[in-house]
């Protein structure tokens, strides 16, 4: 059964402080460094159990293959995980922005369209914070919380973010056969998929905000449009270029 405890309204200055960054931090450049110390710990580990194993832990094994086999197995990992030390440690710094935009939005966005999506929750004070599942939220809820801002929504479940006129598709699924998530799900223009626990009365919230701010986001997951049918999971590249098609006419329409 799902907690129906929920979020949804005005952000207020705890939940602004912290789910931003400041243009310093987006932008200032960190080695990997917590990730290199991890596998040369980890390397280290590995090689001195290879060397315990086989020179004291012999009386362990019925036969001196299978100890061969785990000092030879203790010494691959050891020497992955230095040679996956220096390749990360060679790597050039990266800023919190370029993370964003590489891993989490598979670089739909540029680093300075993920600062300008911080920037908005900085100062815009007409934004929308929630967080399903709770009644209040902390640092720790950055990731499941989601927000709303000017031109920006930070998706739930996630560090993901999409611009209004990417947001495809977005509906609630009730899983009625046992097989599939029950949720919000939203499509983002790059076939990004994202779903997120919720109950009906959460999602229908979420859509309406992005149908306030994007009427051509289509509201739900099956339709039939000019006599085809489409499905959102099945067929997301058709219901894609479907989008993009309306989208286009629009702006031409309006002048845009």
């Amino acid at each position: 059964m799902l907690n129906k405890r929920m979020i949804f309204g005005p952000m207020t200055a705890e939940q602004r402080e912290f789910m931003s960054h400041t243009q310093e931090e987006l932008e200032v450049k960190h080695k990997r460094t917590s990730e290199i110390g991890a596998l040369w710990f980890l390397g280290f580990f590995a090689l001195i159990s290879a060397v315990v194993n086989h020179l004291f832990l012999g009386v362990l094994y019925e036969s001196a293959v299978m100890q061969i086999l785990v000092t030879v197995a203790a010494v691959i990992i050891s020497v992955a995980s230095f040679v996956f030390a220096v390749r990360i440690g060679r790597q050039p710094a990266t800023s919190i922005a370029e993370n964003l935009s590489k891993w989490y939005d598979n670089d739909l966005y540029t680093p300075e369209e993920i600062c300008d999506y911080y920037r908005e929750v900085r100062e815009n004070q007409d934004n929308l914070f929630f967080l399903f599942g709770k009644n209040h939220a902390s640092k720790e809820d950055e990731s499941n919380s989601g927000v709303f801002t000017r031109n920006w929504m930070k998706i739930p479940n996630g560090m993901t973010h999409a611009r209004y006129s990417d947001i495809v598709a977005a509906w609630h699924n009730i899983d009625h056969r046992g097989t599939e998530f029950t949720g919000f799900y939203l499509l983002r223009i790059d076939g990004e998929l994202k779903e997120t626990e919720s109950t009906q009365e959460y999602s229908e919230k979420l859509i309406a905000e992005i149908e306030k701010h994007n009427p051509l986001t289509i509201l739900a997951r099956s339709f039939t449009y000019e006599g085809k049918q489409y499905d959102a999971v099945a067929n997301k590249n058709q219901v894609i270029e479907l989008y993009k098609r309306n989208l286009d006419r629009y702006l031409k329409e309006s002048g845009k």
